[in-house]
């Protein structure tokens, strides 16, 4: 299995896939109150007005609108789409940004509406901590209705909730930090009708692991016989042997962490490894 791809992702509340990227709600307006506010506020400086408006804002269904059959919104409803920049340290897995601990990952938020871009809106504050998270807002929205934000992980706390409320909006960014781990395959013995393998367990790019948590998994070889394993804390490389199993005309070595490493750490790249025709040695 590849555990997702770093890659460039957008997400709009007009395109609400199911889970959606961006948990939010369309924002009504029969008489045009919620784009008056928007403007106002972008052409005043001020989110107050947002802020303490106590208009009803209902889930998507009751807006007499569904995006995902037409695709173009009404000029009344705003939009917000969210963007993220490429990076090797980020996952868009469909309903969560998941990135890497320890970076500094770029998103930009567009709003809209039926007449254009929403010029001027000072949608966030210049800095907002969510779980560790600093989320840098560079400024109100600009010519294009885009609010770029930079997210620094460096003091996030793995596995804990760390999404971007935009209250205003009744919207979030997901954003969930975890430490990235690969998977390599150091060495593969066949004897007989046993085989055993060794493998290592390590953050991209030679970073070290800042949970001091223990490592809980299993590799599975095929559907067939199953070696759990349990490591104390190591800075830089896990070691796992799965111990001599039963040899099987399994094609894969499927390797994943179990609750409560699951939760802050994640798996990325081959998770599943093929199994080599014959025995290996790694350096």
């Amino acid at each position: 299995m590849v555990r997702g791809k770093a890659a460039s992702s957008s997400a709009s509340l007009a395109y609400a896939a199911s889970p959606p990227l961006v948990a939010g709600r369309w924002l009504p307006s029969g008489i045009g109150t919620v784009l008056a506010l928007l403007r106002r506020c972008a052409a005043s400086g001020s989110n107050q007005a947002l802020w303490n408006s106590d208009l009803e804002r209902p889930d998507l269904p009751d807006s007499g609108f569904d995006p995902r059959t037409t695709g173009v919104p009404p000029p009344q409803l705003a939009r917000l789409r969210v963007r993220a920049e490429a990076d090797a340290g980020l996952i868009d897995d469909g309903s969560t940004y998941c990135v890497d601990h320890g970076g500094t990952y770029h998103f930009t938020l567009n709003i809209s509406d039926g007449r254009g871009a929403i010029v001027g809106l000072p949608l966030l504050p210049a800095q907002t901590l969510a779980g560790g998270v600093v989320y840098n807002c560079a400024g109100p929205s600009d010519g294009n209705g885009d609010i770029r934000i930079s997210v620094d992980t460096g003091q996030a706390r793995p596995g804990q909730s760390h999404a971007l409320v935009l209250p205003g909006l009744g919207a979030c960014v997901n954003v969930k930090v975890y430490e990235f781990v690969q998977v390599r395959l150091v060495d593969f013995v066949r004897v007989g009708d046993r085989v055993k393998a060794e493998l290592e367990l390590s953050r991209r790019d030679d970073r070290a692991f800042s949970d001091q948590g223990a490592w809980r998994g299993y590799v599975r070889l095929g559907e067939g016989a199953t070696a759990p394993f349990l490591r104390g804390h190591s800075p830089s490389t896990v070691p796992v042997s799965t111990g001599w199993l039963p040899a099987t005309p399994a094609a894969t070595l499927q390797v994943r962490l179990s609750f409560p490493s699951s939760l802050d750490r994640l798996l990325v790249g081959d998770t599943d490894l093929l199994v080599p025709p014959a025995p290996i040695h790694g350096d």
